[in-house]
């Protein structure tokens, strides 16, 4: 059905009958664009204060949308990387699909992929917001390739890494994990090993992967569905650098 030209005719269509749009919705898997038609383009996104960039790191920023912009507090938008000339370079945007919120603040995920510290100006344009058709989850499962490879060719496993727990973890990409700090006999060290591994999809891998955790859902219960924002709290000075080390 998704791939004919009607249905999607009929999902980016607008219908004044209630039942019919909330069913559009239920349909697409969002909350539509409220208005007589979907513009192309909501608006440019805007940074209102100077943000810096920490090198080889990944951020959430909120930027604003121009007064002139449409808003539908609740609809489903995309983000994308801004087409504008004026936008910072060498700054990858990702493609993110957010709730609108009313007061025109939108999050914009950047990364600094370079070695050096890069500072985002005030009023920069980072990303542009495009009104949704239709969205749809996609079962991802993460590290099958690595699975899958290792089904068809199996690894030459050297006598030592077989027993040695710190090589079975270096194997699998977990170095970073320390089993040798622990004061214990060399059997539960090897359980130890055994065990990170059969959890191995919730560890991180590198500074970009936020690893899976398929069997807990963290759900927080809200009093309406009106979009909301807490409240800013300043930090003091003497908390910067445990800020630094808890981020």
């Amino acid at each position: 059905m998704k791939s004919t030209d009607k249905y999607w005719e009929l999902v980016s269509s607008s219908n004044s009958d209630p039942d019919c749009e909330q069913f559009l919705q239920l349909l697409s898997c969002i909350s539509r664009l409220a208005g007589p038609e979907l513009p192309d383009v909501v608006g440019t996104v805007q940074l209102k204060q100077a943000v810096i960039l920490l090198p080889q790191c990944e951020y959430v920023v909120w930027g604003k949308l121009p007064s002139r912009s449409p808003i539908s507090p609740g609809s489903t938008v995309m983000v994308e990387p801004t087409s504008a000339r004026s936008t910072p370079r060498n700054i990858p945007v990702g493609c993110a699909v957010t709730p609108m919120c009313g007061d025109r603040w939108i999050p914009v995920k950047v990364l600094n992929p370079t070695q050096r510290a890069i500072t985002l100006r005030r009023n920069a344009k980072i990303a542009d917001v495009f009104p949704s058709l239709a969205v749809e989850d996609l079962p991802i499962t993460q590290g099958l390739c690595r699975s899958q490879c290792g089904l068809s060719d199996p690894p030459t496993v050297s006598p030592r890494s077989a027993g040695d727990p710190v090589q079975l973890l270096k194997d699998c990409g977990l170095a970073d994990i320390n089993v040798d700090g622990c004061e214990v006999s060399e059997s539960c060290r090897r359980k130890l090993a055994e065990l990170v591994l059969s959890y191995q999809d919730v560890f991180s891998r590198d500074k970009l992967d936020c690893g899976e955790a398929k069997e807990f859902v963290h759900r927080i219960h809200l009093s309406d569905d009106r979009p909301f924002r807490l409240p800013y709290h300043r930090v003091p000075p003497g908390h910067y650098q445990q800020l630094r080390e808890v981020l």
